[in-house]
Formats: structure tokens, sequence, C-alpha cells
């Protein structure tokens, strides 16, 4: 399973994201998700820079279980397409 082992703050909304496959990158976070609905407290840039590492899931959260999925992450930092074991994993919760 893909996870995200560190995350820093750039600027703005930006995030420098490395996982555990040794790839990595800045992602701007407010292009990657609207900041509506249950994301419109990250519209607050104090608010947002709260992030932390969820170790047992490997991914990205803020307070109050706001969390990005690490396939989706990967894919938008790294370009490469979402693994087909990720989408019989989506599939399965749907």
């Amino acid at each position: 399973m893909l996870r995200v082992v560190s995350v820093k703050h750039i600027r703005d909304y930006i995030l420098e994201i490395k996982f555990d496959d040794d790839s990595g990158g800045e992602l701007d976070i407010s292009k990657f998700i609207p900041f509506d609905g249950v994301f419109n407290p990250l519209n607050k840039p104090e608010f947002f820079k709260r992030f932390r590492i969820n170790r047992r899931w490997g991914t990205i959260e803020w307070p109050g279980n706001l969390d990005l999925d690490t396939e989706a992450l990967h894919s938008a930092v790294t370009g490469k397409p979402v693994s087909a074991g990720a989408k019989r994993k989506v599939k399965n919760y749907a």
C-alpha cells in the first residue's frame, strides 16, 4: 500500500509531498480539491497549515477527520495513473 512519508508546507496551499516509493513533488491542494462542503475549513490558511500525516493510513489529514486519498495524491503529484489495485478498492466500497 502506497503511503505518504513526509509533507511540508511550501506556501499558500502548496505542499511538498513524499511517498514511500521515493516519488514526490509539490501539489497545490486548492487546485486538487474544491474547498467547499466538508473541506470548507481548508479555506482558512491557519487551519490548512494544521495538516499532519496519519501514520495508520499513510495519508495527509486535518482536524475533523478531513483526509485525502493517497493514490489520488500520488497520481496528482507524479502524473501517473491511479493503480488498478486502488481502482478495485474504490469499486469495492462504492
